[in-house]
């Protein structure tokens, strides 16, 4: 309850600090992922919102965008992530 008017940047100093081990595991390039992030945003542009929660059943097997119904997004790919 530490955080609750924290800027933006407070919580990301927060974070690295709490969860140190996962902050350094998600470091370096996964070109995988950024290329499904990328399509991700072209399908929903410009105004598609991907969701994964709401008051309803929602798919399990892709993520269901808010307003283009028709469009269905797949989950990510696993992690992929090159080092340096």
């Amino acid at each position: 309850m530490d955080a609750v008017f924290d800027s933006p940047d407070e919580l990301a100093a927060k974070f690295i600090e709490r969860f140190d081990d996962l902050s350094k595991a998600s470091k370096g390039k996964d070109p995988v992922y950024a290329a499904w992030y990328s399509r991700m945003l072209d399908e929903t542009a410009p105004d598609g919102l991907v969701f994964a929660y709401a008051d309803y059943p929602v798919p399990e097997d892709y993520f269901p965008v808010h307003n283009k119904p028709e469009v269905k997004i797949p989950h990510p790919p696993s992690a992929s992530v090159i080092h340096l």
